[in-house]
Protein backbone atom coordinates (compact mmCIF):
# COMPACT_ATOMS: atom_id res chain seq x y z
CA UNK A 1 0.00 0.00 0.00
CA UNK A 2 1.16 3.55 -0.66
CA UNK A 3 1.76 6.33 1.88
CA UNK A 4 -1.80 7.65 1.52
CA UNK A 5 -3.19 4.26 2.58
CA UNK A 6 -1.48 4.57 5.95
CA UNK A 7 -3.50 7.72 6.75
CA UNK A 8 -6.45 7.11 9.10
CA UNK A 9 -9.69 8.46 7.60
CA UNK A 10 -12.84 8.70 9.71
CA UNK A 11 -16.56 9.08 8.95
CA UNK A 12 -19.27 9.60 11.59
CA UNK A 13 -23.05 9.65 11.45
CA UNK A 14 -26.01 9.16 13.76
CA UNK A 15 -28.60 6.82 12.18
CA UNK A 16 -31.33 7.84 14.67
CA UNK A 17 -31.75 10.71 17.09
CA UNK A 18 -31.65 8.24 19.98
CA UNK A 19 -28.62 6.00 20.24
CA UNK A 20 -24.92 6.04 19.69
CA UNK A 21 -23.11 7.70 16.85
CA UNK A 22 -21.62 5.25 14.32
CA UNK A 23 -17.93 5.81 13.64
CA UNK A 24 -16.07 4.18 10.75
CA UNK A 25 -12.30 4.42 10.25
CA UNK A 26 -10.10 3.41 7.36
CA UNK A 27 -6.88 2.14 8.90
CA UNK A 28 -3.93 0.94 6.82
CA UNK A 29 -5.16 -2.65 6.42
CA UNK A 30 -8.62 -2.69 8.04
CA UNK A 31 -12.02 -1.06 8.11
CA UNK A 32 -12.78 -0.32 11.76
CA UNK A 33 -16.14 0.62 13.24
CA UNK A 34 -17.53 1.65 16.57
CA UNK A 35 -21.17 1.64 17.72
CA UNK A 36 -21.38 2.77 21.34
CA UNK A 37 -19.22 0.37 23.34
CA UNK A 38 -18.85 -2.09 20.47
CA UNK A 39 -15.60 -1.89 18.47
CA UNK A 40 -14.71 -4.17 15.60
CA UNK A 41 -12.63 -4.30 12.45
CA UNK A 42 -12.37 -6.24 9.23
CA UNK A 43 -9.36 -6.54 6.92
CA UNK A 44 -10.06 -5.09 3.45
CA UNK A 45 -9.21 -8.53 2.01
CA UNK A 46 -12.18 -9.99 3.96
CA UNK A 47 -14.85 -7.70 2.49
CA UNK A 48 -17.11 -10.01 0.49
CA UNK A 49 -19.72 -7.57 -0.85
CA UNK A 50 -20.22 -3.82 -1.27
CA UNK A 51 -23.42 -2.23 -2.58
CA UNK A 52 -23.86 1.51 -3.07
CA UNK A 53 -27.31 2.99 -3.61
CA UNK A 54 -29.38 6.17 -3.54
CA UNK A 55 -32.02 5.83 -0.83
CA UNK A 56 -34.10 8.95 -0.24
CA UNK A 57 -35.87 8.57 3.10
CA UNK A 58 -36.31 10.12 6.52
CA UNK A 59 -37.45 13.48 5.20
CA UNK A 60 -34.37 13.93 3.02
CA UNK A 61 -33.85 13.48 -0.72
CA UNK A 62 -30.04 13.50 -0.33
CA UNK A 63 -29.55 10.11 1.35
CA UNK A 64 -27.09 7.56 0.01
CA UNK A 65 -26.32 4.13 1.46
CA UNK A 66 -23.31 1.82 1.47
CA UNK A 67 -23.90 -1.80 2.52
CA UNK A 68 -20.82 -3.82 3.39
CA UNK A 69 -20.83 -7.56 4.02
CA UNK A 70 -17.73 -9.19 5.49
CA UNK A 71 -16.98 -12.83 4.70
CA UNK A 72 -17.78 -13.68 8.34
CA UNK A 73 -20.15 -11.31 10.08
CA UNK A 74 -23.24 -9.23 9.69
CA UNK A 75 -23.98 -6.43 7.24
CA UNK A 76 -22.70 -2.92 7.97
CA UNK A 77 -24.57 0.15 6.73
CA UNK A 78 -23.12 3.62 6.22
CA UNK A 79 -25.46 6.49 5.29
CA UNK A 80 -24.72 9.97 3.98
CA UNK A 81 -26.96 11.82 6.45
CA UNK A 82 -26.88 12.12 10.22
CA UNK A 83 -29.96 12.52 12.43
CA UNK A 84 -29.95 15.83 14.31
CA UNK A 85 -33.59 15.90 15.39
CA UNK A 86 -36.95 14.33 14.65
CA UNK A 87 -37.23 16.00 11.22
CA UNK A 88 -33.71 17.37 10.90
CA UNK A 89 -30.93 15.52 9.08
CA UNK A 90 -27.46 16.85 8.42
CA UNK A 91 -26.23 16.18 4.90
CA UNK A 92 -22.71 14.75 5.16
CA UNK A 93 -22.45 14.05 1.46
CA UNK A 94 -18.98 15.46 0.86
CA UNK A 95 -17.30 13.52 3.66
CA UNK A 96 -19.35 10.39 2.81
CA UNK A 97 -18.21 10.54 -0.84
CA UNK A 98 -14.57 10.94 0.16
CA UNK A 99 -14.81 8.10 2.68
CA UNK A 100 -16.56 5.66 0.31
CA UNK A 101 -14.21 6.47 -2.58
CA UNK A 102 -11.18 5.84 -0.39
CA UNK A 103 -12.77 2.66 0.99
CA UNK A 104 -13.18 1.47 -2.61
CA UNK A 105 -9.53 2.22 -3.38
CA UNK A 106 -8.34 0.34 -0.28
CA UNK A 107 -10.54 -2.68 -0.97
CA UNK A 108 -9.29 -2.72 -4.57
CA UNK A 109 -5.66 -2.58 -3.35
CA UNK A 110 -6.33 -5.64 -1.16
CA UNK A 111 -8.54 -7.42 -3.74
CA UNK A 112 -7.69 -6.16 -7.27
CA UNK A 113 -10.76 -5.91 -9.51
CA UNK A 114 -13.19 -6.16 -6.56
CA UNK A 115 -16.76 -5.81 -7.97
CA UNK A 116 -19.08 -3.25 -6.41
CA UNK A 117 -22.84 -3.53 -6.92
CA UNK A 118 -24.54 -0.21 -7.42
CA UNK A 119 -28.22 0.64 -7.27
CA UNK A 120 -31.02 -1.74 -6.42
CA UNK A 121 -30.87 -5.49 -6.99
CA UNK A 122 -32.47 -6.32 -10.37
CA UNK A 123 -35.32 -8.21 -8.70
CA UNK A 124 -36.37 -4.93 -7.00
CA UNK A 125 -35.48 -2.44 -9.73
CA UNK A 126 -37.55 -3.98 -12.53
CA UNK A 127 -40.83 -4.18 -10.56
CA UNK A 128 -40.25 -0.63 -9.26
CA UNK A 129 -39.74 0.58 -12.84
CA UNK A 130 -42.87 -1.21 -14.11
CA UNK A 131 -44.89 0.23 -11.20
CA UNK A 132 -43.56 3.75 -11.86
CA UNK A 133 -44.43 3.57 -15.57
CA UNK A 134 -47.92 2.20 -14.79
CA UNK A 135 -48.49 5.00 -12.27
CA UNK A 136 -47.38 7.62 -14.79
CA UNK A 137 -49.69 6.16 -17.45
CA UNK A 138 -52.58 6.28 -14.95
CA UNK A 139 -51.82 9.93 -14.15
CA UNK A 140 -51.80 10.78 -17.86
CA UNK A 141 -55.09 8.93 -18.35
CA UNK A 142 -56.77 10.81 -15.47
CA UNK A 143 -55.40 14.13 -16.79
CA UNK A 144 -56.72 13.32 -20.28
CA UNK A 145 -60.16 12.43 -18.89
CA UNK A 146 -60.20 15.67 -16.89
CA UNK A 147 -59.27 17.57 -20.05
CA UNK A 148 -62.15 15.94 -21.95
CA UNK A 149 -64.53 16.92 -19.11
CA UNK A 150 -63.07 20.45 -19.16
CA UNK A 151 -62.05 20.21 -15.48
CA UNK A 152 -59.04 22.50 -15.63
CA UNK A 153 -58.30 22.34 -11.89
CA UNK A 154 -57.98 18.53 -12.00
CA UNK A 155 -55.79 18.78 -15.11
CA UNK A 156 -53.45 21.21 -13.30
CA UNK A 157 -53.31 18.97 -10.20
CA UNK A 158 -52.58 15.84 -12.28
CA UNK A 159 -49.90 17.61 -14.32
CA UNK A 160 -48.24 19.03 -11.19
CA UNK A 161 -48.33 15.66 -9.44
CA UNK A 162 -47.10 13.92 -12.61
CA UNK A 163 -44.13 16.28 -12.92
CA UNK A 164 -43.20 15.87 -9.24
CA UNK A 165 -43.60 12.10 -9.47
CA UNK A 166 -41.52 11.89 -12.65
CA UNK A 167 -38.75 14.03 -11.17
CA UNK A 168 -38.48 12.20 -7.83
CA UNK A 169 -39.14 8.60 -8.88
CA UNK A 170 -37.25 9.05 -12.16
CA UNK A 171 -34.17 10.29 -10.31
CA UNK A 172 -34.36 7.36 -7.87
CA UNK A 173 -34.72 4.78 -10.66
CA UNK A 174 -31.99 6.36 -12.78
CA UNK A 175 -29.44 6.47 -9.95
CA UNK A 176 -30.39 3.01 -8.69
CA UNK A 177 -30.21 1.12 -11.96
CA UNK A 178 -28.40 -2.17 -11.31
CA UNK A 179 -24.73 -2.05 -12.33
CA UNK A 180 -21.42 -3.62 -11.42
CA UNK A 181 -18.29 -1.49 -11.29
CA UNK A 182 -14.81 -1.87 -9.90
CA UNK A 183 -14.11 -0.58 -6.40
CA UNK A 184 -11.48 1.84 -7.66
CA UNK A 185 -13.88 3.51 -10.13
CA UNK A 186 -17.22 4.12 -8.43
CA UNK A 187 -19.74 5.97 -10.67
CA UNK A 188 -20.26 9.59 -9.61
CA UNK A 189 -24.09 9.38 -9.75
CA UNK A 190 -24.23 6.85 -6.90
CA UNK A 191 -22.41 9.24 -4.55
CA UNK A 192 -23.71 12.58 -3.23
Amino acid sequence: MDALSSVLIEYRFRPRIVGAEHVFRLASATLEWEFGNQRRSIPYRDVAFLRLSYRPANMTMRRFLAEIRPRNGSKLSIVSVSAQGLFNFEDRGASYSSFISELGRRIDAAQPGFPVSTGMPRWRWWPATVFAVATLVALIYVAAQALLMRDSSLVVVMLAFGLLFTWQVGMMLQRNRPRICEARSIPRDILP
